[in-house]
């Protein structure tokens, strides 16, 4: 699985005049980034694409186990990912960290990022 690598401000990487693509474990989780990041109804092509942010995570006192329900799910419909190893979500306040590891068709993928 190749995609067109973007950058930590989310705009495309071009070397030499072309797009950079990106494989691998690598790959995967620049998927998994963009995956995770989208809101349910955003994406004009097909609105029941992204998770319920609005609805489930960003409300008053989510219920934890809907919302790392949710986002397992997201990672293990994912391109290229096999299993989950370990999974941890926190939220705090505004603030949402997920921390897992996958076993993907390419690797071991260590994910640490605040969404």
């Amino acid at each position: 699985m190749a995609s067109i690598a973007i950058d930590s401000t989310n705009d495309v990487v071009i070397e030499n005049n072309d797009l950079k693509l990106i494989t691998g474990v690598d790959g995967v989780a620049q998927v998994l980034r963009q995956r995770l990041r989208v809101f349910r109804g955003e994406w004009f092509l097909d609105t029941r694409e992204g998770l319920p942010y609005f609805e489930e995570v960003l409300k008053k006192n989510p219920n934890p186990v809907t919302v790392d329900s949710l986002f397992k799910n997201e990672i293990l419909n994912s391109p290229g990912i096999i299993e989950l190893q370990s999974f941890l979500l926190e939220i705090n306040g505004r603030e949402l960290s997920l921390k897992f590891t996958a076993l993907t068709e390419f690797g071991i993928l260590l994910f640490d990022e605040d969404l």
